[in-house]
């Protein structure tokens, strides 16, 4: 067998521990043999483990050095597939604080914070829209994320973390943003109120 073939079986190998196996010995094996491999995929494979919530798998990767801040054909980065996978709450909060220790290592929180995918969603913006969030918002507060979500030229109907939080009726994560002081009356144009939102779907108690 030629080194290009082999190559091309150690990948396959790779692609598959990580889209269907889950299996980090696999992945470490194959990548301490050769980290270039990372590059020959032409599958977002960190990517891929973060939305399945593989902690090993990611733990792996990086390891062996997957880019982190990489986008996906969405414009996604591997934070932003993290905090969409809701299935395993705790998975998702330990891949969260190992990427965002990788941020902060490489002084880019603040960029990260700032990325947009392809809809013009932040890292916020994300994690407010997935299943109990309100733990996972307060950690991003406490990386350098802004509560806050100025109206987008480009994206003019994307609404802010607030609003998206009012508009669940999410009780738990409206009071992490409001303790973050978090603009109250933000929204853009044709962009609906956070309290208006609230009051439209039953989440305002009067005494």
């Amino acid at each position: 067998m030629s080194s290009n073939d082999a190559d091309k079986e150690a990948l396959a190998i790779l692609t598959q521990a990580v889209l269907i196996d889950d299996d980090a010995e696999i992945v470490d094996a194959l990548l301490s043999d050769n980290r270039d491999l990372l590059a020959d995929s032409d599958q977002p494979l960190l990517h891929i483990a973060c939305s399945k919530g593989a902690l090993g798998v990611v733990t792996a990767l990086i390891r062996h050095g997957a880019d982190v801040l990489g986008c996906d054909a969405r414009f996604r980065r591997p934070i932003h597939c993290a905090l969409q996978q809701s299935r395993d709450p705790t998975a998702r909060e330990r891949i969260l604080s190992l990427l965002l220790a990788h941020h902060a290592q490489s002084n880019d929180l603040r960029r990260i914070m700032l990325a947009r995918d392809k809809q013009g969603k932040t890292c916020m913006h994300v994690a407010v829209s997935s299943r109990g969030s309100a733990s996972v918002v307060q950690t991003l507060l406490d990386h350098k994320a802004s509560p806050d979500d100025a109206p987008h030229a480009k994206f003019p109907q994307l609404r802010s973390p607030l609003v998206l939080a009012a508009m669940s009726g999410d009780a738990e994560t409206l009071n992490v943003l409001l303790a973050a002081k978090v603009y109250v009356n933000a929204s853009g144009a044709d962009q609906p109120v956070p309290l208006i939102c609230a009051a439209q779907n039953g989440w305002l108690v009067s005494d």
